[in-house]
């Protein structure tokens, strides 16, 4: 009876593992939609728009696969992604999907700023599936707000020096 026990135990772990392994299956406990095409996809971009706090990183989340687990460092003279103005990070990749410019305190992003990013053509995913034109996105860094003001002299007639007092949200 032992003996038959394990043979089936054997036999649902054999079954169990070939649907894990299946990559329907995969595709469902790793959240994504298996692509049914040859072209690379971007799902999600981070930040998407206005009023990003500076100093944090950006992101890209694409739909395949771009490198394989373990392979996580990019070379900065090889990234796949510009930013404009220029910004100094260091690009890695999150998991194998989500690739991201990590900045540091002294290279954070400069508040109300408008950064175009890129993506260039051509970044080919584990499965094959190409990027096939540029992916760019825009965003605005934080714009600073008013807390206060004061006229104390004045250049000219017409002509005052304001003193503002400002903050960063």
């Amino acid at each position: 009876m032992n003996n038959k026990l394990r043979g089936l135990n054997r036999l649902h772990l054999a079954a169990a593992a070939a649907l894990l392994l299946a990559p329907a299956v995969r595709a469902a406990f790793d959240s994504a939609a298996a692509p049914t095409d040859s072209h690379l996809k971007i799902n999600r971009v981070v930040p998407e728009a206005t009023g990003y706090a500076a100093g944090t990183a950006d992101r890209g989340d694409f739909r395949s696969a771009v490198v394989a687990l373990g392979a996580m460092a990019v070379d900065a003279a090889h990234a796949p992604v510009t930013i404009s103005p220029q910004v100094e990070c260091q690009w890695h990749w999150l998991d194998p999907r989500s690739l991201a410019c990590e900045l540091n305190a002294a290279q954070a992003l400069a508040p109300a700023t408008r950064y175009t990013v890129t993506v260039e053509s051509g970044l080919k995913a584990l499965d094959e599936a190409t990027l096939e034109e540029p992916y760019r996105w825009t965003f605005t860094t934080e714009r600073p707000a008013v807390k206060g003001y004061s006229f104390k002299t004045w250049q000219s007639p017409g002509m005052p020096v304001v003193r503002l007092i400002s903050i960063n949200r």
